[in-house]
Formats: structure tokens, sequence, C-alpha cells
């Protein structure tokens, strides 16, 4: 249904399985590709700046700093 919509399903680099307590931890938006990829492009710009410019906040801040937790991919890419 999401897919009909021209939408998907973004999923942070950090989703996965947890088999130890047999669940998935999935962080995601649904939205189409145009917004998903304004929103990465936005985000990437904000904390590269937070970074740069305001490091202690950016450490008080953000509470995963793992390159992995800012990277998008679509949720149906995983089982083409």
């Amino acid at each position: 249904m999401i897919l009909n919509s021209g939408k998907d399903i973004w999923v942070r680099g950090n989703s996965k399985p947890d088999f130890e307590k047999n669940r998935m931890y999935i962080e995601g938006i649904i939205t189409d590709e145009i917004h998903a990829q304004s929103f990465i492009k936005k985000q990437r710009d904000w904390v590269l700046t937070m970074q740069n410019k305001e490091p202690k906040l950016f450490d008080a801040l953000v509470h995963n700093k793992d390159p992995e937790y800012w990277t998008w991919s679509k949720l149906s890419d995983s089982y083409k």
C-alpha cells in the first residue's frame, strides 16, 4: 500500500533485528523520494554544521554519533 502511493519507508542505517529479544528495531520515515532526499541532506548539513561550529553542544545533545545512525535507505531496497 505504501509503495503503491509513491512512497517508501526510509530507515536509518542502524535498523536491524534483535534476535536475542526476538524483535526488530526500526527508526524510519514514510515519504516519497524527493522529500526523503531533502530531509537527509538537511539532516547531514545540520549535523556537520553542529559538529564543526558547536562541538560541545553536539556532544551534549546528539545521543548517537555512530555514522551508521546518520545513513538512510529505502526499506524496499533490502528485499529486491
